[in-house]
């Protein structure tokens, strides 16, 4: 059996297809996996490796589809949903953390297209933002779209919702003005624009990232990282980043519990944690490499590709030295053929991978004490 989902086109419910159902373009049955132990190594890297756990992964579920590697997708902040959706408007999917999905798929569908940026409201419903500065909330179970009342003047980057004591908002960015929209769910909402002349850089914003709290935004050039305070409308730098000689900023990622904040460069992972002076190295990293908090934020998980082998490795904070230490690693090359990590979302307790063949496998993580 595979994973069940709901799709909605056209009107019609087509239960108990799969994530494979999700599109017309998958060429092979997808694999109910039974549990199956990962390549688990331990490495001595200042973790105390007599009490540490050994980890590793078990595939539970796989399938083939290349579609999810070419459309663009995001994972919501804690870890309960990801979705993905075409460009043009003519597709939504929403996947939740134990695999069940609903899709809306219709030419019919009353998205506008171009869209940018999407995050998940709840199990049925998304944020977006497009092309053109239009940003608003889509229901798959009715096809129904309500717009906020004010585009945003360029391009929409990021979308993100977040849960608040009025319910919930969403919070839209463009990385081109740095203009941002707050909209509450009851449709309520606030702009404001960053002062070219107030804007912490001229260069251009190479990432964005907005924290759980829904207070804070961290917005990053090459060289630089700031974290901007919604409340007061104020910004301070990240010190202490010692960016070395043909090294730069990437992107950014907070934590989903607290505003630890990840620095990914074109050469290693770093973390931030806020009132401190320098941002801690968590792992040497390629340019490109794809990351994410697991585990209510206790651990980072960094995908690691080298010439013999395509690792996901698994890192947390060395209790003895209070720094980020790795605790194992599986090789996903050589024990489930995924040559290439395209993306993956760490949800709840299952990481979720596409690998640029096509394959979509979901693992569950394995500690030996």
């Amino acid at each position: 059996m595979g994973i069940p989902v709901a799709i909605f086109e056209g009107g019609l419910l087509w239960p108990d297809r799969g994530i494979r159902g999700c599109f017309e373009s998958c060429d092979s049955d997808h694999v109910e996996c039974a549990p199956r132990p990962g390549l688990a190594q331990r490495r001595s890297s200042g973790w105390d490796l007599d009490s540490g756990p050994s980890w590793g992964l078990e595939r539970v579920y796989a399938c083939e589809d290349l579609e999810l590697t070419s459309i663009p997708s995001y994972k919501r902040m804690d870890g309960q949903f990801w979705c993905f959706w075409r460009q043009d408007g003519s597709k939504v999917g929403i996947v939740a953390a134990d695999g069940n999905a609903v899709l809306a798929s219709s030419i019919s569908l009353s998205l506008p297209a171009g869209i940018l940026a999407m995050d998940i409201i709840d199990a049925h419903s998304v944020a977006f933002g497009t092309r053109d500065g239009t940003h608003g909330r889509y229901d798959l179970n009715t096809n129904r779209v309500l717009y906020t009342t004010a585009p945003l003047s360029r391009p929409v980057t990021h979308v993100w919702w977040r849960a608040t004591a009025v319910g919930g908002s969403v919070v839209t960015f463009s990385s081109y003005n740095a203009s941002i929209s707050v909209a509450g769910l009851s449709g309520a909402y606030s702009e404001t624009s960053f002062l070219r002349g107030r804007q912490p850089t001229q260069r251009p914003i190479e990432s964005a990232d907005l924290n759980a709290a829904a207070t804070k935004i961290a917005i990053c050039d090459t060289r630089n990282v700031w974290v901007h305070e919604l409340t007061t409308s104020t910004y301070e730098p990240v010190p202490g980043l010692f960016l070395q000689e043909g090294e730069f900023a990437v992107s950014l990622k907070f934590a989903s519990t607290r505003d630890s904040l990840l620095i990914a460069t074109s050469q290693r992972l770093l973390i931030y944690e806020p009132g401190t002076t320098y941002a801690v190295p968590v792992c040497n990293m390629r340019h490109g490499a794809v990351f994410e908090f697991f585990d209510r934020d206790s651990r980072i998980v960094v995908e690691q590709q080298h010439l013999y082998g395509t690792h996901m490795a698994c890192f947390a904070l060395d209790d003895h030295t209070s720094q980020w230490s790795q605790v194992g690693y599986s090789d996903i090359r050589a024990q489930f053929g995924i040559r290439k990590v395209q993306k993956f979302f760490a949800l709840r307790s299952e990481l979720h991978v596409l690998a640029d063949s096509g394959n979509y496998s979901r693992f569950t993580s394995t500690e030996d004490d």
